[in-house]
């Protein structure tokens, strides 16, 4: 898939705003995608702001999914970049619709890269430190992932929370859901038990702080708890780890996917040393 899509073009381009929604969907492999649209703007005469649209989609085209969509089908009378995502309100570049006047590759890569994500997104190994460590706290609801209906149900109110705050505030934290039954080992340093799921918690994963109370149930009185400090800020304490095996386990992942690269190394490293040469094996 992703050799599919390096080889592919950097921007897939659509008539209208309902086949950018629908290649969003189907397309993409989270949902998400950034929307382009000039209506003075054409391929032979591209304007500014669809020459940076074009670059960045290029420089970018490993992370994320850019979509152009042509003039002629769409009413709108000015230029405009969106993050689109299915059932989520489209994010303008400059939060609302106007000229983008002000727009530049920086920018717009910035914009790009601290977007890039779904409006509430199921937490995993292959996401959760990226997303961390990103440049927002996470605003998560832990739940059990194989409650299909609880988890179903707590994603729904996320969504709606997330959706209803204002981009200022939106753009605080990343929000999202995490399987506390998986993750209850790691869990455990933020004071999260399965026992007390589902709850909810916000986390800084660099600085390993955190906010949490069980006792909520709601996101929108746990945040406002949060705001008007009810609840206060902590720092994770992570059980030490004992035994020479352990300690290592601790470095191991504490270093991934570093730490999995040297492994690998010293691997054929010492396969290379041990397996004899053709010359050697010669009688």
């Amino acid at each position: 898939a992703f050799a599919a899509k390096m080889s592919g073009p950097a921007v897939h381009v659509v008539q209208n705003y309902e086949e950018a929604f629908e290649f969003a969907s189907k397309e993409t492999s989270d949902g998400v995608a950034f929307l382009g649209f000039d209506p003075t703007s054409s391929a032979e005469e591209m304007t500014a702001a669809h020459q940076i649209f074009s670059q960045v989609a290029r420089q970018q085209q490993a992370s994320a999914y850019f979509v152009w969509m042509n003039p002629g089908q769409d009413e709108r009378t000015y230029p405009f970049i969106h993050k689109i995502e299915a059932g989520v309100q489209p994010k303008s570049y400059e939060d609302h619709d106007v000229k983008i006047a002000s727009l530049t590759t920086e920018s717009l890569t910035a914009w790009v890269k601290s977007n890039n994500f779904p409006l509430v997104v199921e937490m995993g190994p292959n996401n959760f430190n990226r997303i961390g460590k990103s440049g927002r706290p996470l605003a998560m609801s832990v739940v059990d992932f194989d409650n299909a209906a609880q988890k179903k149900a707590i994603k729904e109110h996320m969504l709606s929370y997330a959706s209803n705050l204002s981009t200022k505030d939106a753009d605080k934290y990343y929000f999202g859901i995490i399987d506390g039954k998986k993750w209850a080992k790691f869990l455990e340093q933020f004071k999260v038990v399965p026992e007390d799921n589902p709850q909810m918690i916000v986390m800084d994963v660099p600085t390993k702080t955190f906010w949490q109370n069980s006792t909520y149930k709601n996101m929108v009185e746990f945040m406002k708890a949060i705001d008007e400090g009810e609840i206060e800020k902590q720092v994770a304490t992570k059980p030490e780890k004992t035994g020479t095996i352990a300690k290592m386990e601790a470095v191991f992942v504490e270093n991934f996917p570093w730490s999995l690269i040297v492994l690998l190394l010293l691997i054929f490293g010492m396969v290379f040393l041990l397996v004899p040469s053709a010359d050697d094996m010669k009688p």
